[in-house]
């Protein structure tokens, strides 16, 4: 068998002001491989496409597969989609708001922290959620308070504790009704699995 063609995929939209192209595009799959550990931000990246995908070609059952290192398992695979296209329009506009709030300020939004938050919140209550942010914002294997882009917001060795904000509405932190905001969709989307 062949290798299938691979190409790029145009997006304009102009109503939300978003235009390029996603690569990767095989038929209707977007298709990732990366060596690294499957990350949040491989996920969001591959969401963001797929979001862009189908609200730009609503016509077509886009998926979004990605596929990385595992934890326990020698591999991990992403699978996200086909979506709505009126729910991948809806939540490309929140993303897009999103966007334009971190463009003013810093947002307590941080790609780790934020997914074990969302993760531990949909399975269990706010304290165990809370515990297993700060446990990733500080992990001895790769804390995310070290990474140099947050040290340059935050400043070196800040606590969680000191960026979650004060309650926001029905969350009991501003990190907490962010992190559901953004990761909420990607878990409904979403399969993981190991091939």
């Amino acid at each position: 068998a062949g290798l299938r063609e691979v190409a790029a995929t145009d997006v304009d939209i102009t109503t939300d002001t978003l235009v390029g192209s996603v690569g990767g595009v095989h038929d209707t799959t977007l298709v990732t491989v990366t060596f690294s550990r499957l990350a949040p931000k491989h996920r969001l990246r591959a969401w963001i496409s797929l979001l862009a995908l189908t609200a730009a070609h609503p016509d077509r059952p886009w998926r979004a597969v990605t596929v990385g290192r595992g934890g326990k398992d020698p591999a991990a695979v992403s699978t996200l989609g086909p979506l709505e296209p009126e729910v991948a329009q809806k939540v490309l506009a929140d993303l897009l708001a999103l966007h334009a709030d971190g463009m003013t300020e810093p947002l307590p939004l941080m790609s780790k922290t934020s997914e074990a938050y969302a993760q531990a919140r949909a399975t269990g209550g706010e304290l165990a959620a809370m515990n297993r942010a700060r446990d990733r914002w500080t992990d001895r294997y790769g804390a995310e308070q070290d990474d140099p882009a947050h040290v340059l917001v935050w400043g070196r060795g800040r606590a969680l504790d000191d960026l979650v904000g004060p309650a926001d509405g029905d969350s009991p932190s501003r990190f907490a009704g962010l992190a559901t905001r953004l990761w909420t969709p990607v878990r409904d989307a979403e399969e993981m699995s190991a091939p």
